[in-house]
């Protein structure tokens, strides 16, 4: 079984923002992130333009390796090239809720 480093640090949320992943489910979205070669989704949450937030790997789990910050980041999939009004006020909540910043 493959066990995962977790996370010592939380300082931030970051970011990503990958508008080919709007059509995409969160099981698709993990299938295409095997495919490129990783073990997991990579991302703490996923974003939608609608503000609906899913969860996505564990909190304590690093996100990406190849994703600035990952060791020390909660990492959010946005699925546009821009937040929308409804995403914002999603991340607005979450930020909140984390007691984290949101970084870009």
């Amino acid at each position: 079984m493959i066990e995962f480093l977790n996370r010592e640090n939380t300082e931030v949320i970051r970011l990503h923002f990958d508008e080919t992943a709007d059509t995409l489910s969160k099981e698709q979205l993990t299938v295409r992130a095997k495919r490129d070669g990783k073990f997991n989704l990579g991302f703490h949450y996923i974003l939608r333009k609608d503000g609906t937030l899913e969860e996505g790997i564990s909190l304590n789990q690093f996100a990406d390796f190849e994703l600035d910050g990952y060791k020390t980041s909660i990492y959010v999939l946005v699925t546009a090239d821009r937040l929308t009004d409804a995403a914002e006020y999603r991340l607005e909540k979450l930020s909140k809720k984390l007691k984290l910043k949101v970084v870009d």
